[in-house]
């Protein structure tokens, strides 16, 4: 879980995956990401992305995957 302390906190953070040779990191439709091995098979995930502001509103928050980082 990441914690945001402040209007200053940085708007992205970035989580680096140990992907085997040959594996993937995909985004789901629900949002999540999947990560499968070279066979295909999953081995891993993050649920979808969810965040709320100090008063328990609801922010937009979303998953961008770029090569073995998500």
């Amino acid at each position: 879980m990441t914690v945001l302390n402040g209007i200053d906190s940085p708007s992205e953070y970035t989580y680096k995956v140990n992907l085997p040779a040959g594996g993937a990191i995909k985004k789901t439709e629900q949002g999540g990401v999947m990560v499968f091995d070279r066979s295909g098979g999953f081995i891993g995930g993050f649920a979808p992305p969810w965040a709320v502001d100090n008063s328990g509103k609801s922010v937009p928050t979303d998953y961008d995957v770029r090569g073995n980082q998500v």
